[in-house]
C-alpha cells in the first residue's frame, strides 16, 4: 500500500511523472507511464509501454524527455533495472545514452552519466 501511495503522490523536488493518453472510442486510455525517482543523489527511471504502442518512438521519446527534465534539475546519474531478456528496453536505454553494467539473475542494470 505505501508503493501505491508512494506512485499516486509524487514529490516534484525529488520524482516526476508522466504519462502518455490516447483518445480511443472517445475515452481516454493510459497507453505509458515514466518517472524518475531521486535514491542517494541518483535518479532512477522506469518506464511502461502498453504492448500495442511499443517500438512506435513513445518509449524512447518520454525517456529522452526524462533525461532532460533530470539534467535541468542538476542530477549527474540516472540508473535503470529491466529483465535480460527485455530486448526492447535494452535498446531504448542503450540508444538515448545508458551504458549496460550489470547481468544479475536475469536483472540488466543501465546507468548513464549525465
Amino acid at each position: 500500500m505505501e508503493e501505491v501511495q508512494r506512485m499516486c503522490k509524487l514529490d516534484p523536488a525529488q520524482e516526476i511523472g508522466i504519462a502518455a493518453v490516447v483518445e480511443l472510442q472517445a475515452k481516454p486510455e493510459l497507453v505509458a507511464d515514466a518517472r524518475y525517482y531521486v535514491e542517494d543523489g541518483k535518479g532512477e527511471v522506469a518506464i511502461v509501454v502498453h504492448d500495442r504502442w511499443q517500438q512506435k518512438g513513445l518509449g524512447t521519446a518520454m525517456m529522452r524527455y526524462l533525461i532532460e527534465v533530470v539534467r535541468q534539475r542538476g542530477l549527474k546519474q540516472l540508473y535503470m533495472y529491466t529483465l535480460t531478456n527485455n530486448s526492447i528496453m535494452i535498446h531504448v536505454g542503450k540508444k538515448v545514452g545508458f551504458t549496460v553494467n550489470l547481468h544479475e539473475y536475469g536483472v540488466t542494470k543501465l546507468e548513464m552519466n549525465l
